[in-house]
């Protein structure tokens, strides 16, 4: 299935209007209307879907950096490398407020964090 971002980033609005609807219904299916959280493999994909605020209230979804941060840190140990890693936060991340999640990540893994 598919959010419909290829979609409406080609124009093509309303099949990507379509794609989105159907995951999301698919989505409230699966989870059993939230009680199960849904995991992107993408941060882009959950932005797109988070564009129909008033369709997804009660799912709990989540892209890596928010699911590593809000659930998984806890339970995981950090080994923090002396090395400098350069992150690329996209704009769908930045649109959802993951920016200072995805630094604050990756300064529990190295030293250094630029983001150009």
């Amino acid at each position: 299935m598919c959010c419909g971002m290829p979609f409406k980033s080609k124009g093509m609005f309303i099949q990507a209007d379509e794609k989105q609807h159907d995951l999301l219904t698919e989505l409230k299916s699966l989870s059993n209307h939230g009680q199960y959280p849904i995991i992107f493999d993408t941060s882009p994909c959950k932005s797109r879907l988070c564009e129909e605020n008033e369709n997804i209230s009660t799912l709990k979804m989540y892209e890596p950096v928010a699911f590593i941060s809000d659930i998984l840190s806890d339970y995981l140990s950090f080994e923090r490398l002396d090395e400098t890693e350069m992150l690329h936060v996209t704009c769908s991340s930045r649109r959802m407020g993951l920016n200072e999640k995805m630094i604050a990540l990756a300064k529990r893994c190295v030293n250094e964090v630029i983001v150009p």
